[in-house]
């Protein structure tokens, strides 16, 4: 078990530190759409930030393409 939650943090590793690339709006973003169980509506996250809909999607378009490439998706 312990082999196992050592081999789990070494494939987080990545995630994290690409996650450290992000600023706080972008960040904010991605926990609040992507880190819970049931993904919320774009609408929804709209509203509960209070921006505007061209902000919401140029923080979120921003956030992805910093996330992939530094994990070298794209």
């Amino acid at each position: 078990m312990e082999q196992e939650l050592q081999d789990l943090e070494e494939r987080m590793y990545p995630m994290q530190k690409a996650l450290l690339e992000l600023d706080f709006e972008q960040l904010s973003l991605v926990e609040a759409k992507y880190f819970c169980r049931e993904e919320p509506i774009d609408d929804a996250l709209i509203n509960s930030f209070g921006w505007g809909r061209q902000k919401y999607y140029t923080v979120k378009k921003t956030a992805l393409i910093t996330l992939a490439t530094t994990l070298r998706v794209i």
